[in-house]
């Protein structure tokens, strides 16, 4: 057996099934499927070299290599749980912060002063990774400004809302004449992020469909899409507090004000509730500065 090679979570699952005797009792205390149990178990039995656990109708018990192995899981549980002891009140310090990098960038920054007694670690995410890295551990704070599918361990509430315009640089051709058949023709700065199964676009709220516009630069932040287009035609579409701090011009586009909403989405086990709204009240701050008023519009 590799001791190296277990890891602690298997161990803590393993434990709490035996306490229990039910696999599925364990997947609902831990807010896990039971096949994801499962598999965890049995990638345990398989690090050990033998089975670990008798499955019945009445419930599972332990074979006799786990009543052997019993003792030392319980010592490495234990270990683990004192040194996390020692270690609390350094890591107490230190808040995991995660985003979409088109975001992150730019807006957590800006509200990281809300908790000067921490450390922050900021991770940038793409959107489709953002649930599944959060259940792993990555991190236990997330702003996202889509509408994610979070587990019950999790909670999620509106920060602000937040406006999307569309930005070009000073001087820009198109802030004279911002039609629609005038504002396709120059390429769009597009949000794209790499995952598992390669690149992928990003959702920037513009309404104009992406098979409709001219496909220009791609990048994972927002200061680099506003850096990008100050020095170009090219044309981007951003959360207005990102546009305007830029220094970029905003384009009276053909179409409806674009909002969406700013969430905060933490781990309730980790996260302590005045923490949760100091960051809320934060982001608060943060939004009042951004201009709030409509573009007037140019006479085409």
């Amino acid at each position: 057996m590799d001791v190296q090679d277990i890891k602690l979570a298997e161990i803590d699952l393993f434990l709490a099934i035996l306490k229990v005797k039910s696999i599925r009792e364990v997947a609902r205390q831990k807010n896990l499927q039971a096949g994801q149990v499962s598999k965890w178990i049995a990638g345990l039995e398989r690090k050990v070299g033998a089975p670990l656990l008798n499955r019945a109708a009445s419930g599972v018990t332990p074979t006799a290599r786990a009543l052997e192995l019993l003792p030392v899981f319980e010592r490495m549980s234990v270990l683990t749980e004192t040194i996390a002891g020692e270690a609390s009140e350094d890591e107490s310090q230190v808040i995991s912060v995660a985003s979409s990098s088109f975001l992150s960038t730019h807006l957590v920054p800006m509200v990281l002063g809300a908790l000067p007694a921490y450390r922050f670690r900021v991770i940038d995410l793409p959107p489709t990774s953002l649930v599944n890295a959060g259940l792993r551990g990555a991190f236990s704070y997330c702003f996202h400004s889509q509408i994610l599918e979070w587990p019950q361990t999790w909670t999620t509430k509106a920060a602000v809302p937040l406006r999307w315009n569309l930005y070009a640089r000073k001087g820009h051709p198109i802030l004279s004449n911002p039609t629609l058949k005038s504002i396709v023709k120059y390429p769009f700065i597009l949000p794209i992020y790499w995952t598992n199964e390669g690149t992928q676009f990003g959702n920037d709220q513009c309404p104009v469909p992406l098979s409709k516009r001219i496909r220009g630069h791609e990048t994972a932040t927002a200061q680099s899409a506003a850096q990008i287009a100050k020095v170009t035609d090219q044309v981007t579409f951003l959360p207005e507090v990102v546009g305007e701090s830029a220094g970029l011009a905003r384009v009276a586009a053909p179409w409806k004000q674009v909002e969406t909403m700013l969430f905060l989405t933490v781990k309730n086990s980790t996260v302590k509730q005045n923490d949760f709204k100091r960051l809320l009240e934060a982001c608060s701050g943060v939004f009042q500065g951004s201009s709030t008023k409509p573009a007037s519009r140019s006479k085409s």
